[in-house]
């Protein structure tokens, strides 16, 4: 049995930009590079576009209930852009694995700053520099919570992870 309609009100798109950057996200030195993470998903996926990055302080997946801005809606079917289903979120707003399909189909690495637990992890002093190593990245051709995030450098320019969500009667069809 398949979730309800309430629960099929909004599809998400996962997306992986095209733009590429060192792990200095952090455009206008503000001091908050995830807010500049979203403006460049929504200069390349529309209005309402966010980041799926952590920096453990502005923005923070759930674990304990103690999420910060988490861009991802519980209990929500993702796709990619070409409609391929990627897999659900859980009650928390956390993809469940094992995917149903790569983010991408290609090895595309982009900048997560969580590991495959969804615990905020390494983040290149919360995007603001380039220098450091060990931050937490993401593959888009993985299924599952190993082969999605591991650990690179900041200096290695990457993509970011982007989601939007929309309307999609038909997102839930058949699954009654």
């Amino acid at each position: 049995m398949g979730p309800d309609a309430e629960q099929c009100e909004a599809v998400g798109i996962l997306a992986i930009t095209a733009y590429a950057k060192d792990g200095d996200l952090d455009a206008d030195d503000d001091g908050n590079a995830i807010l500049d993470c979203d403006a460049r998903c929504v200069a390349e996926f529309g209005v309402g576009a966010q980041a799926v990055i952590s920096d453990d302080s502005n923005r923070r997946p759930p674990q304990n209930g103690d999420a910060i801005d988490w861009p991802l809606l519980p209990e929500r079917r993702h796709d990619r852009p070409d409609g391929t289903i990627i897999g659900w979120t859980d009650a928390r707003g956390l993809l469940r694995f094992p995917l149903s399909a790569p983010i991408s189909g290609q090895d595309v690495e982009f900048f997560a700053g969580m590991m495959g637990d969804w615990r905020p992890n390494s983040h290149c002093k919360r995007w603001t520099d380039s220098e450091p190593s060990g931050v937490a990245i993401g593959h888009g051709n993985a299924l599952d919570e190993d082969g999605l995030f591991s650990h690179a450098d900041c200096w290695v320019p990457r993509h970011l992870l982007c989601v939007t969500y929309a309307a999609d009667e038909t997102a839930c069809a058949g699954s009654d």
